[in-house]
């Protein structure tokens, strides 16, 4: 009897404290998210076949009244972010003999946010490059429609007619170095650039939802955007102006008689392939518009019940040992 007791209190002591540790380890782990890659590093799909994008540097004013928005994304949520002055038109680029593509322009605004601190890969069709760190949000793009103002304008301008609410895109900065591509011929609305040599990435810009910031008592907006648009890698480019004035209209109002300045950026699709998180972050939000932008609820994670299931069988069984030594020694 007393070696069955003995044999039976080494082996709850044994299990109970391998659980009491393995629930420990599992409640301790904060990212739930796609692991460091072993072996080769993977690589994305072919780039999807969406547009290109010339951006020109534009001058912007404060908005007024100031407009503060909520933004999710496949790499973070931000609430009330506040939306700076309009930094670039984005227009839709026919590359190297393409045509232009019939999608809304871009305005991009500046502003400011958490860094996500992720790594990914990335592919366009200048190659790839992987486990490029992803910095701070930098800019909101959002849709626009376009006026071209002539010379000589006949008449007072007037404001054209709201863009569509898709694609919203948050811009996050990039570092690299310039990929090893001949020079592009651009084309947009504004004319044909040929030999435009492509310099290093700085940005990139992730599909993203919009939703407005409203006062207490209004009913909240749609967010606007879709999730499931391809990513844009945005490269450094120079230029010649295009000499053109136009008037913008987006969704945070009317400005008028914009002056284009030179040519900053070109955008290109990109396939996104997350290689790992930097120094552990939260679980990435999902890529769906079911219920965006929502502050999370308070519950507990997958993680956590089982690390409570593990914590509270390796206990029971750590007492057991007790009450076993106990009657051990009753015997004696």
């Amino acid at each position: 009897m007393k070696r069955v007791l003995l044999g039976a209190t080494t082996l709850a002591l044994a299990v109970g404290l391998v659980l009491l540790l393995g629930g420990a380890l599992l409640g301790s782990s904060t990212w739930t998210g796609p692991a460091e890659a072993a072996g080769p590093t993977p690589t994305p799909g072919p780039p999807p076949p969406v547009p290109d994008y010339k951006c020109y540097d534009i001058p912007g004013q404060p908005l007024i009244p100031p407009v503060s928005v909520n933004t999710e994304t496949q790499f973070d949520r931000e609430y009330g972010v506040a939306v700076g002055q309009a930094t670039r038109l984005c227009l839709p680029a026919g590359k190297n003999g393409e045509p232009i593509p019939d999608v809304p322009h871009l305005k991009c605004y500046a502003i400011t946010g958490h860094d996500p601190r992720y790594r990914v890969n990335l592919r366009t069709d200048f190659g790839i490059e992987a486990d490029l760190d992803v910095g701070p949000p930098t800019t909101l793009c959002v849709p626009v429609t376009k006026q071209v103002v002539p010379p000589t304008p006949a008449a007072t301008p007037t404001p054209g007619p709201l863009p569509p609410s898709v694609p919203h895109y948050v811009c996050y900065s990039i570092a690299g170095a310039p990929p090893a591509v001949a020079p592009v011929s651009l084309e947009t609305q504004f004319g044909v650039e040929p030999g435009v040599p492509v310099m290093q990435p700085v940005a990139l810009c992730a599909p993203a939802l919009k939703t407005m910031v409203v006062g207490a008592g209004t009913p909240t907006p749609t967010p606007e955007g879709d999730l499931n648009l391809p990513h844009l890698k945005c490269y450094a480019i120079a230029g010649p102006l295009p000499e053109r004035t136009v008037n913008l209209t987006s969704q945070f109002g009317e400005e008028m008689g914009v002056v284009v300045g030179p040519p900053s950026l070109l955008c290109v699709p990109a396939t996104k392939q997350l290689s790992h998180a930097v120094g552990g972050v939260a679980e990435l939000p999902a890529a769906s518009g079911a219920s965006p932008l929502a502050e999370e609820s308070g519950g507990l994670s997958t993680g956590a019940y089982a690390a409570m299931a593990g914590g509270a069988v390796g206990t029971m069984l750590i007492l057991s040992v007790g009450v076993l030594y106990a009657r051990r020694r009753r015997l004696k």
